[in-house]
């Protein structure tokens, strides 16, 4: 028993549990607490401000800077459980329109509740979800950058 979990620990599904339930939300703490300081510098688009840029950079230094550490290529996925809330928030967005209620446009409807600036029929729930998968996409991405800048120096990813 002791070489079989011996073994469970050296599978990539720890490393990606921490990525995915340790590090990224940290990452979004600390890059959220960044984006109330700069955020004043875009208020004025308010599509901007719902892709919260300064969350999502931090998220992605802290999947480059993670990475370099640990060199593990299941941060590159991190992004795959923030795309599919995302899929998962556009679907019902798009299924649940019906003119009967709705002032808007099916996609009028669909984009405002996705990015702003005005999500009247819900309750702005869905911005969380866009801001989370760039953030995501830009973990992925660092931690991907940071696996290849390694390959480029020689390193090998550990095992």
């Amino acid at each position: 028993m002791h070489a079989r979990t011996a073994r469970w620990l050296r599978s990539p599904l720890p490393f990606y549990c921490f990525h995915l339930l340790v590090a990224f939300p940290i990452a979004l703490l600390f890059g959220s607490l960044f984006e109330v300081l700069v955020g004043r510098l875009y208020s004025g688009s308010p599509v901007l401000a719902a892709l919260a840029p300064a969350a999502a950079c931090a998220a992605g230094l802290a999947g480059f800077f993670l990475n370099r550490i640990r060199r593990d290529m299941s941060a590159s996925f991190v992004f795959v459980p923030p795309l599919l809330f995302f899929a998962d928030s556009w679907y019902e967005l798009t299924r649940g329109w019906s003119p009967s209620w709705s002032k808007q446009s099916h996609t009028e409807y669909v984009m405002d509740n996705l990015f702003g600036p005005a999500c009247a029929n819900t309750e702005c729930l869905y911005i969380l979800g866009t801001a989370t998968v760039l953030a995501g996409v830009l973990y992925s991405t660092g931690s991907f950058l940071s696996l290849r800048l390694a390959r480029w120096h020689g390193k090998r990813p550990q095992r």
